[in-house]
């Protein structure tokens, strides 16, 4: 037998007949087709009023038709009052400054993710600063590097700090150079140690072949 949505003629009264139930027709709380068509998707208790700040935001301007279907006296069409719109929360208006900064959607996070240099960087304490291009700061403060991070003995003992290091050292005469040419990534390029070692390796070595090298 075919399938249907009626009972089928199972259910029976007292006498036999079979019990036609009607299907209850579905009752509209709204009048207009659209906010029929949102109650039977979203349901009743639907906020609409959430909606309403939207209205009028593609530019139109004037009053609508339903805002004009009252007439005065004269005949002059009546401007019914605006509903006040809601106005739209940011994450700043929801959440504490404390969780917005351990969340980093500060101004601050908001810059430094737009800025395109090292967060670490942006974040010195002495900022990164680039070098004119006709000035020998960069040959000065290699030869200040090598002078004391790679030739002087340290008063403690500290490892590749000893004198037969420092020694080592002062025998390379191509360091001072290469030197120049990690600051010239750094501080004019803005690129970073890791990625200086990994994909500039062929401008700093083989005098700074250990990674540690370029972090002094």
């Amino acid at each position: 037998a075919d399938e249907s949505d009626d009972d089928g003629g199972f259910i029976v009264d007292e006498e036999g007949r079979p019990i036609v139930r009607k299907k209850a027709k579905k009752k509209h709380i709204f009048d207009d087709s659209q906010r029929q068509l949102a109650e039977d998707i979203f349901g009743v208790a639907f906020d609409y009023e959430e909606f309403d700040q939207y209205e009028g935001s593609g530019g139109e301007s004037g009053a609508s038709e339903d805002d004009l279907d009252e007439e005065d006296e004269e005949g002059r069409p009546i401007e019914k009052p605006k509903k006040r719109r809601k106005p739209v929360k940011t994450i700043f208006d929801i959440f504490d400054p404390y969780d917005l900064e351990q969340g980093h959607y500060t101004d601050l996070d908001q810059e430094i993710r737009t800025t395109d240099i090292p967060e670490r960087m942006q974040l010195r304490q002495v900022p990164m600063t680039s070098a004119p291009e006709d000035s020998d700061e960069l040959d000065r403060e290699a030869e200040w590097i090598y002078k004391h991070g790679f030739c002087k003995q340290a008063i403690t003992i500290q490892d590749k700090y000893t004198r037969d290091e420092c020694e080592k050292w002062s025998q390379h005469a191509n360091t001072t150079e290469k030197i120049k040419k990690a600051l010239d990534f750094m501080r004019q390029q803005y690129l970073e140690v890791p990625f200086i070692h990994f994909y500039r390796k062929e401008y700093v070595q083989p005098e700074l072949e250990d990674i540690n090298d370029l972090w002094r």
